[in-house]
């Protein structure tokens, strides 16, 4: 299995961050790899949740998550995918603090 891991440190408090990321089914507004993105089922956020995501150029994702811990953690699976070089995956978010509550690192790692 081959894993993909990019770290960023966001000007932003660790909750503001989180707020972006729980906007689960919106991943489009800011992610500019996602032409569009939707939900899929009845729930927009926690355990459970789904949604599609058009990338750009091509390609489609079907995701869902699998872990939910507020402000700290989210693992979304890939369960399928459409003219990429995957067909399933994880993808990880971590929040860690910085030491600076204006600063907020996130990890993301994709297996």
């Amino acid at each position: 299995m081959r894993a993909i891991r990019v770290n960023r440190e966001i000007v932003g408090p660790a909750t503001a961050v989180w707020d972006v990321l729980a906007d689960f089914p919106n991943i489009a507004d800011w992610n500019g790899g996602v032409k569009k993105s939707y939900v899929t089922g009845e729930k927009t956020e926690d355990i459970g949740a789904t949604r599609h995501c058009d990338l750009a150029p091509a390609g489609t994702l079907e995701e869902t998550v699998r872990e939910w811990r507020p402000g700290e953690k989210m693992v979304i699976s890939i369960d399928s995918a459409t003219k990429l070089p995957i067909s399933h995956g994880l993808a990880t978010v971590d929040l860690v603090s910085t030491g600076d509550a204006a600063r907020t690192r996130v990890s993301v790692s994709y297996d």
